[in-house]
């Protein structure tokens, strides 16, 4: 226990910069770092929610050198841990990895150092850690700070659910509940309070930030066909990389086939490309990172998302996504890689209508079906009462996910809910065995269907938001403060994404407009009356001709214009009545703010309020706004 001296001195902000000056080169605190940092030292559990480039890996590291016991980071990608990994040895940390690419004999000198006593960093994969045997090796290492970088990755009502986090809450209360620590970027209120249910640290200290990155311009570029599309691809490359010596930049495509077509066109065009997927040799995969990351070479890496999670790269210039990404969240990860450096950076959405059929099309078999429910759920009960009565151990998941002939990740999230509902019990996180003889009723399963179907749901939905996102004539980066939660943020536009900037370019449009109208009205009313083509010397009129002739002309002039103004009204009056507004305009409620309208049927309007929703209203409580 440490004295109240002790304590100050060892959570002292100022001794703890130090620390970080000389160990890490860093000169001063990020918002949020210092919050998170004194807190864990402190041993309270703590979920930090901090945007790309915030500074989230020291929030663990620092603590890390100052903490007895083994820091257990768990990281979701290899390449995220690999990177991690070097830069840390590098500075001299005491730290260690445990992954599949590791030959036998480096797995079997990392597991001997673990078993030392004195502190050290671990990075393990969430797979690794729900091997049973690995658990048994670290219950006997003392873990005094569990991490779980990219926490996102918990939720179920995440973007990024990935069934193996499922199991860290278990291995928390096994490893005898060190202090928890949970890092990601984002994260709207539902899947920030399921990280706190999953991780059991529902009373955890949470320092959020928000989204605010000033260096980052947003911009969608629409192309109607793929050919334009690479067009339009092409022409952004060329004018990145010529205005910028050394920065580099990602091209982000959904899927392996279109990272493959996109290298190899690119390549054609003259524009040294590399390629990073998933399904190429593990070699393969760290060889491309390692030349675009530590010599950016070649300085454009086409990729699929498995690449640049978590990755630090400073001169990151431009993120462009070619193909369009399933929610805003993602989005947001992904594109906030650039601009690490504190340096302006411009983040690319290039919009093809067609490519919401992908992201549909991925999310239509994301969560198990009622039928795979059902099988799952006899798996369970066939095969633990089987293993009961000839005294063998419980079913793995893997045997359970071949019974029920289910992919073993969807069979994870079925013996999740089962567990949830009192139907299972989790045995190390990889075995399970079912609770009574009896299955789960109709009702239990209805409900377990019923829930993937909110999931379902919510992932539509999300697909929705990016697709307003895409089409929206409102300030790009209001509508991403709005949908995170941070409406606070998103009272004034930011003036830098290409909303804000065809804004402005429209008004001063609008402006030189108005202006050559007035000059045209002054000249009309000051402009000389002409006299008729047969007078030929105006000197030879008398002054009461004249007089007599400007009236007739003037008089002439104000009939002619009477007339133009009549036809106007006659044409108005017959023109069926309709609203002023136009899908697309900007306008203004004066309760819920600007938003955009979405569908004009007669004098009711469809409009999208950022942080309000969608609403239909009359068109007389709108007005529409026409920038200053």
């Amino acid at each position: 226990m440490l004295t109240a001296l002790e304590s100050s001195t060892f959570l002292d902000p100022l001794r703890l910069l130090e620390v970080a000056r000389a160990r890490f080169g860093i000169e001063s605190w990020r918002p949020g770092q210092e919050l998170t940092i004194v807190n864990v030292l402190a041993g309270g559990d703590t979920l930090a929610i901090m945007p790309t480039g915030g500074g989230k890996s020291l929030c663990y590291q620092l603590p890390a050198l100052e903490i007895s016991g083994t820091t257990l980071v768990v990281s979701p990608l290899i390449a995220l841990m690999k990177d991690q990994h070097d830069k840390l040895e590098a500075l001299g940390v005491d730290v260690l990895r445990l992954d599949s690419t590791l030959t036998p004999r480096e797995e079997v000198a990392a597991l001997e150092r673990l078993a030392r006593p004195e502190p050290c960093i671990a990075y393990v994969t969430p797979e690794r850690l729900s091997d049973r045997e690995f658990r048994s090796q670290l219950a006997r290492v003392k873990v005094g700070l569990f991490v779980v970088d990219e926490a996102h990755c918990i939720s179920q009502w995440g973007h990024d659910f990935r069934p193996a986090y499922l199991g860290l809450g278990e291995a928390v209360r096994e490893l005898g509940r060190p202090t928890v620590l949970a890092l990601t970027a984002t994260a709207p209120p539902r899947v920030k309070d399921d990280i706190l249910a999953q991780l059991d640290v529902r009373d955890a200290t949470v320092v959020d930030i928000g989204l605010q990155r000033p260096n980052l311009r947003y911009h969608v570029v629409k192309a109607q066909t793929e050919r334009k599309k690479r067009a339009v691809l092409v022409r952004l490359l060329e004018r990145m990389l010529t205005g910028s010596t050394t920065g580099c930049g990602i091209v982000y495509a959904a899927t392996v086939k279109n990272v493959e077509a996109l290298c190899t066109f690119l390549q054609k065009c003259g524009i040294e490309a590399g390629m990073y997927h998933g399904r190429m040799r593990s070699r393969e995969r760290e060889e491309a990172q390692a030349a675009f990351m530590e010599r950016g070479e070649p300085r454009v890496m086409v990729a699929t998302n498995a690449f640049g999670l978590g990755v630090d790269k400073a001169n990151l210039r431009f993120v462009i996504h070619y193909n369009f990404p399933g929610s805003l969240e993602a989005y947001y990860q992904e594109a906030g890689r650039a601009g690490r450096d504190g340096a302006s950076a411009t983040c690319v959405l290039l919009y093809q209508p067609d490519d919401k059929r992908i992201q549909s099309f991925f999310l239509g078999g994301r969560y198990p079906t009622p039928e795979q429910t059902k099988s799952v759920s006899d798996a369970l009960r066939r095969l633990g009462s089987a293993a009961e009565a000839a005294g063998r151990e419980t079913p793995a998941l893997k045997d359970l996910a071949e019974a029920a002939d289910v992919p073993a990740k969807k069979t994870r999230v079925v013996l999740s809910f089962l567990k949830d509902a009192g139907y299972a019990r989790e045995i190390g996180g990889t075995q399970f065995a079912p609770l009574g003889d009896e299955p789960p009723d109709e009702p239990a399963l209805q409900r377990a269907a019923t829930r993937y179907e909110q999931k379902r749901t919510q992932d539509r939905a999300r697909l929705q938001s990016m697709l307003r996102y895409a089409q929206s004539h409102l300030c790009r980066n209001k509508l991403l403060f709005s949908y995170f939660g941070y409406a606070e943020d998103a009272a004034e536009p930011c003036g830098t994404c290409d909303n804000c900037v065809r804004s402005r370019e429209d008004s001063v449009e609008r402006a030189f407009a108005a202006e050559r109208a007035e000059r045209r009205r002054v000249h009309e009313l000051t402009a000389p009356v002409p006299m008729p083509a047969h007078v030929t010397d105006q000197e030879s009129l008398s002054a009461e001709r004249r007089a007599l002739l400007e009236q007739t002309m003037a008089r002439r002039r104000a009939r002619a214009n009477r007339a133009r103004a009549l036809r106007v009204e006659r044409a108005a009056a017959l023109a069926p009545r309709c609203s002023a507004f136009v899908t697309g305009d900007v306008v203004r409620h004066p309760v819920w703010g600007e938003g955009e309208v979405m569908s004009v049927a007669g004098d009711t309007i469809g409009a999208f309020f950022p942080g309000h929703g969608e609403k239909l209203l009359k068109a007389q409580f709108l007005e529409k706004v026409l920038e200053a």
